[in-house]
């Protein structure tokens, strides 16, 4: 079975291909050397074979965040206009107090 897979390797290196031994989780070369994987080129490989799904996550994510955005300006601008409102009616209590005190 090695020998297979030392074959394929080369075979597959030469095209310019990575071929992944599956029972032991290591990369072969296309000199047919074995080298372990890293971390980094086994993410980069999971984020190829999902990328549709990766980018259906991060257009969802894109909507939440303009949302979510656009409800944080909403309360603010509320706020605000409460705030104003508040002002005008002080404003306009304390005026009415005056003018009935004379």
């Amino acid at each position: 079975m090695r020998d297979f897979i030392a074959i394929t390797a080369k075979l597959l290196g030469s095209v310019g291909l990575g071929f992944r031994d599956p029972p032991c989780g290591r990369l072969l070369s296309s000199a047919g050397r074995v080298s372990p994987m890293t971390s980094c080129l086994v993410l980069r490989r999971w984020m190829r074979r999902h990328r549709a799904v990766l980018g259906v996550a991060a257009a969802l994510w894109l909507l939440g965040a303009i949302a979510g955005v656009a409800s944080v300006r909403r309360i603010v601008h509320e706020r605000q206009r409460d705030q104003q409102r508040l002002v005008e009616t002080t404003h306009r209590t304390a005026a009415e107090g005056a003018l009935t005190s004379c």
